[in-house]
């Protein structure tokens, strides 16, 4: 079994990081439940599901940074009658409603879990290196059956800096005690595919994401996928 790396070139490598959030899972339909239950809490409109997608990829605290942030932007709401509230509130009652809400209404992507169990029965080494908080990676992963393929897990809060930070993947690159040409990330956004620069290590881009809306296929990854069964074949 060969592991695509660039367009023209296909490798095995020793070990595959993934991103969680719009590479393995669609979790964005958990994400919109719980910033609009937050934003009920507090007596303010609801968003879309497109622009929460929009706003995904750096973790919890930058998600209800950009939906409070739109909140005062919002045509809906007169200056007059707007009160936000603070970061440390919405973020905390943003949390009590993932927690409610996580797993009920996100799905794995087609070919996740066929790829992964490819992956597995080749002894190829698999990671999770996410921006979502470590109170919540554990629970999603056992929630859609991923938590048997992964050797190693780090959420955004399991160090000191996340994606785009290098230090991640260095710290999985340690922890495999590999080399960086024997790895590949694997994401959908620029935080993904920054860290994976900043570290010296391949990256494949996955191009269903979310990327904040913007075109992924204009991240400076070695390859990008339409699909995640063509990471694998």
């Amino acid at each position: 079994m060969q592991f695509i790396t660039s367009v023209n070139n296909r490798i095995q490598p020793k070990a595959i990081f993934f991103d969680l959030d719009g590479t393995l899972l669609n979790s964005a339909p958990d994400l919109a439940a719980a910033v609009n239950l937050m934003l009920s809490h507090f007596e303010l409109p609801h968003v879309s599901l497109t622009q929460v997608g929009r706003w995904i990829g750096n973790g919890a605290p930058k998600l209800v940074e950009r939906a409070l942030a739109h909140q005062s932007k919002s045509q809906s709401v007169t200056r007059e009658a707007l009160i936000l509230p603070s970061q440390e509130q919405a973020l905390a009652q943003f949390f009590a409603a993932y927690e409610r809400v996580q797993g009920k209404h996100s799905v794995l992507y087609s070919g996740v879990l066929d790829t992964l169990n490819q992956l597995q029965q080749a002894k190829v080494k698999m990671a999770v290196i996410t921006n979502k908080p470590k109170q919540f990676t554990p629970k999603v992963l056992k929630a859609h059956g991923l938590d048997t393929f992964f050797e190693f897990v780090l959420s955004g809060d399991s160090l000191p800096e996340k994606k785009p930070s290098a230090m991640p993947l260095l710290h999985a690159l340690n922890h495999f005690e590999l080399d960086k040409s024997e790895v590949i990330m694997v994401g959908d956004s620029a935080s993904d595919i920054g860290a994976a620069n900043n570290a010296g290590v391949r990256s494949v881009c996955v191009t269903y994401g979310y990327n904040h809306g913007d075109d992924p296929r204009q991240l400076p990854a070695n390859a990008h996928i339409d699909e995640f069964k063509l990471l694998a074949s």
